[in-house]
């Protein structure tokens, strides 16, 4: 038994990173208990930006307790200061409830729990197994819907957390006493392989999925070939590297421990997948997202109007392709000019897009006869007619960062210098 006196139940919450899977989540839920929610992200008003600690000061004040989830695709290494810096503010804030999320098997995760466990406030950890959304949210929502893993450690056991176990977790350490000085470790109530999971979700969504596995190498290899940012080969080389290699392959007890009951299973999980596929409408920031890229596309792309990319484009814009990285509107207006003037008649043509809350996936087809200069290549008056993807990602609702992929070989052997 833990000698530490809890305050009272806080009123005043502040949820960070609130757009993300488990955020957005613990955000609702105390919502609807009553509580008064302050969403801590980028996109709020107060702003939080873990990367700008003078955000930090706003977002705190008269704040009782926090949810303190760091997003993956910050820089992570930074991850243990800031997150120890931040306790700091939120101590003198005269915030008196901590819940940390970390991952498991994770050495930084562990730093972090130090943190909070020597902060003197009243703390518990959430350490969370890979979450079940993932397949329906995140990078791998993508395979699911091609019906294809192409991804290593397909043995090694996973027993993968429903959201909605740990966000009642967080929830309940977050407004109930009994749980300080509590570490949850959340996982589900069994261990799936990769296969294991393609396998649950064929037969849940009617369709089928097959994992393929590869290297880790040829993994990191098949990224970077891509085009992939180096932060994202890093996050993956250490997911599957790291995080799959056997040591998380045991079940915890922190949903049972926490809440006083099993935690979901994973068929449940696929079920309720398949049927909010079947019954789901867009979301309306999928919707706006789409606008904004289907506007970009005809208006500027094809119609040439740099007028309307303040409208569209986020002035922390950030371009990348293999070999290529363009920066702000400036510089992106200057390829696109490039582009035209060695292709006057281009025309790009959507196939099809895909949207979510945060991230648009086009599918296209760009045309265009080589008038002029390209690449160092004089005009050939050849016609092009590539196809291409690009995933784009959104910040107060205009496109911030494009990772474009495009069949490079083929335009260059239908110029015929290659």
């Amino acid at each position: 038994m833990n000698n530490h006196i809890e305050h009272e139940t806080p009123a005043r919450m502040l949820v960070l990173a609130a757009s993300g899977k488990t955020g957005r989540r613990v955000a609702s839920r105390l919502d609807a208990g009553g509580f008064h929610v302050r969403r801590g992200s980028r996109s709020t008003s107060p702003a939080f930006d873990w990367t700008e600690s003078s955000t930090w000061g706003r977002a705190l004040a008269g704040i009782d307790a926090v949810y303190i989830a760091y997003p993956q695709d910050l820089d992570l290494e930074k991850a243990t200061d800031r997150i120890g810096a931040f306790i700091e503010h939120a101590k003198r804030a005269g915030v008196q409830r901590l819940v940390l999320l970390t991952g498991r098997g994770e050495e930084e995760g562990l730093r972090q729990e130090t943190l909070v466990r020597e902060s003197g406030l009243t703390w518990t950890v959430v350490r969370s197994a890979w979450f079940n959304q993932n397949f329906t949210e995140g990078g791998f929502a993508e395979l699911v819907e091609a019906g294809e893993f192409v991804l290593p450690s397909g043995h090694v056991p996973e027993p993968f957390v429903d959201l909605d176990d740990l966000s009642d977790v967080a929830v309940a350490a977050l407004t109930e006493p009994g749980h300080h000085g509590e570490i949850y470790d959340v996982t589900g109530p069994r261990g799936l392989t990769l296969e294991d999971v393609a396998t649950e979700l064929s037969r849940a969504l009617g369709h089928p999925i097959s994992f393929v596995p590869v290297t880790h190498a040829d993994f990191l290899a098949g990224l970077e070939a891509s085009g992939a940012p180096e932060d994202v080969v890093g996050l993956m080389d250490f997911l599957f590297g790291t995080l799959l290699d056997g040591r998380n392959a045991h079940l915890g007890d922190g949903v049972e421990r926490a809440l006083g009951r099993k935690p979901r299973d994973f068929s449940e999980f696929a079920r309720r997948a398949a049927t909010d596929q079947a019954t789901a409408s867009p979301s309306s920031a999928a919707t706006e997202h789409e606008a904004v890229l289907r506007r970009f596309v005809t208006e500027f792309i094809n119609g040439g109007d740099e007028s309307v990319l303040p409208d569209l484009i986020h002035e922390d814009y950030l371009y990348r392709s293999p070999g290529e990285e363009v920066s702000g509107r400036e510089e992106l207006t200057a390829m696109f000019r490039g582009l035209r003037s060695a292709f006057p008649d281009m025309v790009l043509t959507s196939h099809r897009i895909i949207a979510n809350d945060d991230t648009t996936v086009l599918d296209f087809t760009l045309k265009g006869t080589q008038r002029g200069e390209f690449m160092g290549i004089p005009a050939t008056n050849r016609a092009i007619d590539i196809r291409g993807v690009v995933i784009s990602r959104y910040r107060d609702g205009k496109i911030v960062h494009d990772w474009e992929i495009l069949d490079s070989l083929t335009m260059l052997q239908q110029l015929e210098v290659a």
